[in-house]
């Protein structure tokens, strides 16, 4: 085992039998000052992996040095972070991680024979598949994506699936979640990628499956949007740069950019009742362009009624009328109330051209999460205060519901603007409050 800078043996009984510095002089063949893994091999070798000189180092069974593998010089490519290393009999299996794993099964020589990145039997990848395979007595390799035991072939694709499979027709484990504009509720399910849709009652509609391929990684929240006509789409990458469109059927029409040239990245995407994409660029949280099906700018929202510059712009919600609500986070700062001490929340109200029509101040203990607006009603959810604030917009009014326990993951008011519902994906429950 490595033990700090030391390469260590043990016996049975976990009494030490020796111990070996990897920190030598400059030029040493066993300086290894970024060792980060150790296998041994069904021989007895001993590697040790070091990503920061692109090493293999092998060990006999008593810590002499029996080689150094140098991989850059026998790979065809430069190594880029091989930090992990495990033994599949003679064969050394490593992992090639600059952010998406490959793992590289290389001979006794330290040549790569074989490179695969795990997959499930779809082909689709989850970066949980790679955190977790382990090689057999067989030699045969074996990972799992936290409900069901894989078997890999050769090319990394699972050729046996022992325990719960990914069933795209049932909701496994619910993610992220909208109310979208036309009523339906959206519920993305981060095992299979799937878009579940339910009507108002809760009856499930359809389910919207992605292709192989249209999703990276683990999906974990993923940002969604809906339009007023039934279409949904579900952010595909992490950094907000591609969506996927499913169809009011739910049929996928594939991979659609909605963002603008001139946006560094997409924060949120709303739809205009005309079934326009709105969308609030980061450019410092300080505005957000609204943009047309070709990207052209529309409208662009800077500034709240009172004429101040928005600071941190935290979310955007569209009203059936068009309206738009925009919710801005205060900062914290000690300028006198209603800040001082804390950090409030400011929903600035506008027509859909993006002209301010109202402002509403909440008090530091409300900093908001998200928002939804109906045009008479504003809802504002804080996980800080654990709660969801209601306000009416043409008095005022501001009224405070408990949070019921669990993850509350969307919110958004029924399309006659009557009731307020809140999506607790992981109870999937949709509970609905009339409104007074």
């Amino acid at each position: 085992m490595l033990d700090g800078s030391r390469l260590a043996s043990y016996d049975s009984e976990g009494v030490g039998r020796w111990f070996k510095g990897l920190d030598g002089e400059l030029g040493d063949p066993e300086r290894l000052f970024g060792a980060s893994d150790v296998a041994v091999s069904s021989s007895g070798l001993i590697a040790v992996v070091d990503p920061w000189q692109d090493a293999l180092a092998l060990f006999g069974p008593e810590g002499e040095l029996v080689e150094r593998l140098e991989l850059a010089e026998l790979w065809d490519h430069d190594p880029n972070y091989v930090a992990k290393v495990q033994t599949v009999g003679d064969d050394f299996l490593v992992v090639e991680d600059s952010g998406s794993p490959v793992f590289r099964r290389l001979g006794r020589d330290g040549r790569i024979r074989s490179s695969f990145v795990p997959r499930h039997p779809d082909g689709s990848k989850e970066t949980r598949l790679s955190a977790h395979v382990k090689a057999a007595s067989d030699g045969r390799l074996w990972t799992t994506d936290g409900r069901a035991l894989l078997r890999l072939g050769d090319d990394g694709v699972a050729d046996l699936v022992l325990g719960e499979d990914r069933r795209l027709g049932g909701l496994s484990q619910p993610m992220s979640a909208l109310v979208g504009p036309s009523g339906r509720v959206a519920v993305l399910d981060a095992a299979t990628r799937a878009l579940h849709v339910f009507d108002s009652a809760g009856t499930e509609m359809f389910v919207a499956t992605p292709e192989p391929g249209d999703f990276e990684g683990n999906v974990g929240e993923r940002k969604l949007a809906g339009a007023f006509d039934g279409r949904f789409f579900v952010q595909t990458m992490a950094h907000d740069a591609g969506w996927m469109e499913y169809g009011a059927g739910g049929e996928r029409r594939g991979p659609i950019d909605l963002k603008g040239s001139s946006c560094f990245e997409t924060l949120f995407v709303t739809f205009s009742p005309e079934g326009e994409p709105w969308v609030q660029c980061i450019e410092d949280h300080e505005s957000a362009a609204l943009r047309g099906r070709d990207h052209e700018e529309v409208g662009r929202i800077a500034r709240r009624l009172d004429r101040r510059w928005f600071e941190d712009l935290a979310a955007l919600a569209v009203a059936p009328s068009g309206g738009i609500a925009a919710l801005e986070r205060m900062p914290f700062t000690i300028d006198g109330p209603p800040y001082c001490g804390g950090r409030g929340a400011v929903v600035s109200l506008f027509s859909s051209n993006a002209t301010p029509i109202g402002q509403i101040t909440l008090s530091n203990t409300h900093e908001g999460d998200s928002i939804a607006y109906s045009g008479g009603w504003v809802a504002v959810s804080s996980s800080e205060a654990n709660a969801v604030w209601l306000v009416q917009t043409s008095t005022g009014r501001l009224l405070r519901l408990a949070q019921p326990e669990g993850w509350l993951a969307a919110l958004g008011f029924s399309p006659d603007g009557r009731e307020l519902w809140l999506v607790m994906p992981q109870d999937q429950t949709l509970l609905k409050y009339a409104l007074p």
